[in-house]
């Protein structure tokens, strides 16, 4: 059961999850995948598992962040040739390709029967790259204020309870 906790964990590295797709008792799952993630044994065989599927995937963590660095930087004027016109898909630079997340095409036709194409393209939301990218890089430092009434209250509390405790 160990070993078939190990194939469900790589699956969404969810130990309550994997312990009850791996037969453990759906009541006991949350605790026991917990138990399960503290075995040597187990550990040691979710590293391979892990290695392997990295291996055979190919995907890193430069390969993730490389695709972040793709979507942060991407200049939606790539997607225009140099009068403005709408690029052919395969013509349009390899990173802003990736870094689109639809294309809508229209079909409108006009009184003179001539029909116009609307093309509606929309990439990735560059914020979310951006702050997983400063995440990464530890820019955003998380900060709490502390004000001095509350420390010196921390302090006295403190010393209160110390004191019961003596």
């Amino acid at each position: 059961m160990q070993a078939r906790f190990c194939e469900e964990y790589v699956i969404d590295l969810n130990a309550t999850q994997a312990a009850g797709r791996a037969g453990y008792s759906k009541r006991s799952a949350q605790h026991l995948g917990y138990q399960l993630l503290q075995n040597p044994l187990v550990t040691k065989r979710l590293a391979e598992l892990v290695g392997d599927r990295t291996e055979r995937t190919q995907i890193t963590a430069d390969v993730v962040l490389g695709e972040l660095l793709r979507l942060a930087r991407v200049d939606p004027l790539d997607v225009f040739d140099e009068h403005g016109g709408l690029l052919p898909v395969k013509d349009m630079p390899e990173d802003v390709r990736r870094a689109i997340s639809s294309i809508e095409v229209t079909s409108n036709t006009m009184r003179g029967g001539d029909t116009v194409l609307t093309h509606k393209i929309k990439f990735w939301p560059k914020n979310n790259a951006l702050q997983l990218l400063g995440q990464h890089l530890r820019l955003f430092a998380d900060v709490v204020e502390h004000k001095d009434h509350d420390v010196e209250q921390a302090i006295r509390e403190g010393k209160r309870r110390a004191g019961r405790e003596a």
